[in-house]
């Protein structure tokens, strides 16, 4: 059996320990020799919405789309950012989209959630997060999202 290393495991392991400026610095570092890696700047761009630097948040993030506009990762940062800024409905279809293209990704239903709780739909929220839940016990954000 192969394991598969995740080249962004390094900044998103910073991410969920709430090391920005450390997550920020090794992406900023990467892009530097590979300017177009849509991946890399959907991450970014994820972490600058964390540290609340959404203006930058959002630079980021329209040159990951120009580059990978079907990404479920660009797609699920589109929507959390629309959900920080209150545009439902834009969270709402990039989230669709993605789940269309990867309907079994635990990020993908747990933003999902999060826009069905923002529309008032509480019961189909909870239902959802409650399975990702039941496949990822220690889904820190999962946990948070549900308390």
């Amino acid at each position: 059996m192969a394991i598969r290393f995740d080249a962004f495991a390094p900044p998103v392991a910073h991410r969920e320990a709430g090391r920005y400026a450390a997550a920020t610095a090794w992406l900023t570092e990467y892009l530097v020799s590979h300017p177009d890696d849509a991946r890399a700047l959907a991450h970014l761009a994820h972490i600058q919405l964390l540290s609340r630097r959404d203006a930058a948040a959002r630079i980021a993030l329209a040159r990951a789309e120009t580059l990978a506009p079907d990404s479920p990762l660009v797609l699920r940062t589109r929507a959390r950012l629309a959900l920080k800024s209150g545009e439902i409905d834009d969270a709402a279809a990039a989230i669709t989209r993605a789940l269309v293209i990867d309907p079994a990704d635990q990020e993908n239903r747990l933003i999902w959630s999060a826009v069905l709780a923002t529309k008032g739909d509480t019961g189909s929220a909870m239902q959802t997060l409650n399975a990702v839940l039941a496949e990822r016990p220690d889904y820190a954000e999962a946990l948070l999202n549900r308390a």
